[in-house]
């Protein structure tokens, strides 16, 4: 199985887990990012960035995902308070 493939099951998985709907991508990444230190899954890489563990693989993996219509991404603007 290659790294896009292990990244997009993941997503799948935790939209799954998650009733198919997640607000946020800095959810989903860090949802991502806990499942893979927990299971030790190799091939999804993380660094760091402002807002916690960022993986280029999951992000890429959800353009996919929209992209062959697996998915459906709404990108909405949240006032700041």
């Amino acid at each position: 199985m290659s790294n896009n493939e292990l990244a997009e099951d993941l997503v799948l998985f935790i939209l799954g887990e998650t009733g198919g709907q997640l607000r946020g991508a800095t959810r989903l990444q860090k949802i991502a990012f806990l499942i893979v230190m927990e299971t030790g899954v190799k091939g999804i890489e993380f660094e760091p960035s402002e807002y916690g563990p960022y993986s280029r693989d999951i992000a890429n993996a959800v353009k996919e995902l929209e992209k062959r219509g697996l998915i459906v991404v709404r990108h909405e603007v949240v006032p700041r308070v």
